[in-house]
């Protein structure tokens, strides 16, 4: 395969948070995107997919451009309704950058939603690993609580849910009533 290099305009850098580099496409492919009005984060991650094996000694320098076009294609077709291709993509981006807080709260919020539980509260878990235990959003410490509650974890979803209440109860209304549910299905447990 024969690549060249395409610089995006500033402005298109900015919008989609990328780097600052050129971005490997195929030749054949070149004139697709340069006629399109938009630009796929898709097409761009699969060029940029194809071409790094080709070029090992680039994969560290293209590491954030792989995270964030990955996060983006995975945003992408989480809208769009295509979640196994979300999923797909976004752990491509953690594959990459394993501490994205961003990618980790959009693949756990997917997962909730797709019906895998267990998987969505490893992935919110390292969330708050990774912010030592500071809340960012009391909506993520009532999730934390909810996926607890479902696991039968319930101190430790009582301790989030409150803890969300008093960071900003305004936007969990229905903290003190799920902390109610919570405590009521301490007791009948033991």
């Amino acid at each position: 395969m024969v690549f060249t290099m395409l610089s995006l305009r500033p402005e298109v850098l900015d919008r989609f948070a990328l780097p600052r580099m050129p971005l490997p496409v195929r030749v054949e492919k070149m004139p697709g995107i340069l006629l399109r009005e938009t630009v796929s984060t898709e097409q761009l991650l699969e060029e940029l997919l194809l071409w790094l094996p080709e070029n090992p000694g680039e994969r560290e320098r293209y590491r954030p451009v792989l995270a964030r076009l990955s996060f983006l294609a995975g945003a992408a077709a989480g809208q769009e309704g295509r979640h196994a291709d979300a999923i797909k993509f976004l752990r491509t981006s953690l594959e990459a950058m394993p501490d994205s807080i961003e990618a980790l709260l959009y693949l756990g919020n997917l997962l909730r939603h797709t019906g895998e539980p267990q998987q969505a509260l490893d992935a919110f878990e390292r969330v708050r690993q990774l912010l030592n235990g500071r809340a960012i959003s009391p909506e993520l410490w009532q999730d934390l609580a909810e996926l607890h509650t479902q696991f039968g974890n319930y101190r430790q979803a009582l301790e989030l849910i409150e803890q969300a209440v008093e960071l900003a109860p305004e936007r969990v209304p229905n903290g003190p009533k799920l902390a109610d549910e919570i405590r009521r299905k301490m007791a009948a447990a033991g």
